[in-house]
Order: structure tokens, then C-alpha cells, then sequence
């Protein structure tokens, strides 16, 4: 009797500390769990400033003026969520793998402990196990699946913004064409503009002729004798039977020397003066010159086509304001207005050669 006692008494005393032991390891799987939840509180807990942190950050990229600064800030802040999503993936990863590692240790503690007869005990705790990491997978795969789901948001918000910043980039282009566009016609009517005041102005001297080299020998030579001179000039030349009715304006041009000054003669009839530039050919062995009257743009395209290209260029003249030259070849071409700036653009030649 005595000896069943006590082997009841031993059995009995096993099983109490088989309980507990069994509840030594429950207090520490429930630490175990209960740590878990806490870094997943404190992980929560760290982005939620992150994420108030993000909605500053948008806020304040609105009130930026500039829209593609704005979409900049914007796809800043979906790459910083994007990267907060992933780190926390890889975290929550990390636990379930410490999870499954305390797994397998407490079950190879367990099966070192329970004895091979209680079949039934090691069966449950492995259940009870196999459901809590059950639960937990399952948390965490909600937890996955609510992170996919914001990712999924992200990428559409990116995909947005990227559109949104195409869209912007091709008008920022357009505009910059227009732009140009205007530019270019602005430029075009101030040119216009020019060869039209350019053509007035030459037409205004229609009448006119500049003759150079008739002598000057008083400064203060009046008018009258100035007309006198030009008639008796081209009498004795044989260029033009002219009088005074003749004449609309005679005068000298002033120079800083005064003298030797140029004779501008406006007559009443643009026939006498064509009458005479004609004639002007008799003048060749004289020292005097007679030209149309030049606007000053004329006059420097003239001087350039008769300096700057003189192996190609023979002779050049004007006719009428409009200016002419004959190449080597014999052929006369007209000189246009739009070709008046390659002319004036052209290197003047080294007078040393």
C-alpha cells in the first residue's frame, strides 16, 4: 500500500510539474506574443509621424507656384512611402521568421521534455501552436495585403503625376514654339517695317541728284550761285539745258572742313533728273561726280557691293534708289532688300593687299 502511495504520490508530483512547466512556457510564449505586438504597435506608431510628415510635405508642395516643382515634391513623397512600405515588409519578414525560429525550439523543447506516453499533451501543444502561428500568418497577411493595396494606390498616384508632368512638359513646349513663333514675326515686321520707311524715304528723293567736285571756293556761297554753277556746269558738259524754274532746292552740304562740299539739287521734275543721271556717262574723264540721292542704308550696301566682293563684282550703280551690279561674267543682278544685311555683313578687304 505503502509503495502504491508514494508511486501515486511521484506520479502526481510529475504531473504538477509537467503543469508547471507547461505554464512557465505559456507565461513565456505569451511575453513572446505580447513583445511582437508591441514592435508592431511601436512600428505603427512610427509611421503614422511619418506619415503626417508626408502630408505636410504635400501640403507644402501645393503651395508651391511652380507645377512641375509641385509634381517633383509629389513623386518624392510616393518614393518615401513607397520605401517606408518596403522596410516595413522586410521587417515584418524578419519577425516571422524569429517567430518560426521560437517555434521550432519551444516545440523541440517540448518533445525533449514530454515524455513519449503523453501522446495527447504534445498533439495539443502542437495544435495550439500550429493555430497561433496560423493567427498570425493571417495578421500578417492582412497587414501585407493592406500594404499592397497603398502600394497599388502609390503607383497610381505616380502614374498620375507622371501624366500630369507630360501633359505640363508638352505645353512649357508648345509655348516655347509660340513663343519662338512670335519672335520670329516680330522680328520679321520690325525688318519690314525698316525696308518700308527705308523705301519711303528713298522715294522722297526721287527728284534729287548729289553732285561731287564742282569747286567750293567760299563757304558762304549763297544758294543762287550755287544753281547758277550747276547750270552752267551741265551746259558747258552737254548734259541738260536747265534754268533756275528748274530747280526746287539747290544747296551745298555742310562737312566739318567747309569745303569742297557736295551740291544737293531737288528739281521740280523727276524727268530732268533722269534726263541727266543718263547723261551722266559724258562726265567719265572729269573730276565731277553726279549720283541719285541715297538714304544712308542704300548708300552703305552700295559701297559694300562696289569694296567688299570686287573679284566677282565689275561696276555697281543705282538706278532709281534700287541697286544694281554687273559680275565679271557681264550679267547685271539686282541687289534686294533681304540681301541687304549678308552684303552688310561681309568682311571688309585688307586695303595692304
Amino acid at each position: 500500500m505503502n509503495s502504491d502511495r508514494n508511486i501515486s504520490k511521484t506520479i502526481t508530483k510529475g504531473k504538477q510539474e509537467q503543469d508547471s512547466e507547461k505554464e512557465s512556457k505559456r507565461r513565456k510564449r505569451s511575453e513572446a506574443l505580447s513583445s511582437t505586438s508591441e514592435q508592431e504597435n511601436s512600428m505603427s506608431e512610427q509611421a503614422t509621424p511619418n506619415k503626417s510628415n508626408r502630408k505636410q510635405q504635400k501640403k507644402k508642395s501645393k503651395n508651391n507656384d511652380d507645377p512641375i516643382n509641385e509634381i517633383d515634391m509629389e513623386l518624392k513623397v510616393v518614393d518615401d512611402e513607397l520605401t517606408e512600405v518596403i522596410k516595413q515588409m522586410k521587417q515584418m519578414n524578419s519577425k516571422l521568421e524569429r517567430v518560426e525560429s521560437a517555434m521550432k525550439k519551444m516545440d523541440s523543447r517540448l518533445e525533449g521534455t514530454i515524455k513519449k506516453g503523453d501522446g495527447t499533451i504534445r498533439e495539443t501543444i502542437k495544435d495550439l501552436l500550429l493555430k497561433m502561428k496560423e493567427e498570425l500568418l493571417k495578421s500578417m497577411v492582412n497587414r501585407i495585403e493592406v500594404l499592397e493595396g497603398k502600394l497599388f494606390e502609390r503607383d497610381m498616384e505616380n502614374d498620375k503625376l507622371r501624366t500630369r508632368l507630360e501633359t505640363l512638359e508638352k505645353s512649357i513646349t508648345d509655348i516655347k514654339q509660340e513663343s519662338d513663333l512670335i519672335v520670329r514675326k516680330a522680328v520679321r515686321e520690325e525688318e519690314m517695317r525698316k525696308q518700308g520707311e527705308n523705301d519711303a524715304e528713298q522715294y522722297s528723293r526721287r527728284n534729287n541728284i548729289k553732285i561731287k567736285g564742282i569747286p567750293d571756293p567760299d563757304p558762304n556761297e549763297p544758294a543762287t550761285e550755287t544753281a547758277t554753277k550747276v547750270i552752267i556746269f551741265f551746259k558747258e558738259k552737254k548734259i541738260a539745258e536747265i534754268s533756275m524754274n528748274d530747280f526746287d532746292i539747290v544747296h551745298r552740304i555742310p562737312n566739318r572742313e567747309s569745303k569742297n562740299r557736295d551740291i544737293i539739287v531737288k528739281f521740280v521734275s523727276r524727268f530732268t533728273k533722269d534726263k541727266i543721271i543718263r547723261n551722266r556717262k559724258l562726265l567719265k574723264n572729269s573730276n565731277v561726280y553726279v549720283n541719285e540721292d541715297l538714304t544712308k542704308i542704300n548708300l552703305q550696301v552700295l559701297m559694300c557691293v562696289k569694296k567688299k566682293m570686287m573679284d566677282e563684282v565689275k561696276d555697281a550703280w543705282t538706278s532709281n534708289g534700287i541697286i544694281k551690279y554687273r559680275d565679271q561674267m557681264g550679267h547685271v543682278r539686282t541687289v534686294k532688300q533681304d540681301e541687304y544685311q549678308e552684303w552688310l555683313d561681309l568682311p571688309w578687304p585688307n586695303r595692304r593687299q
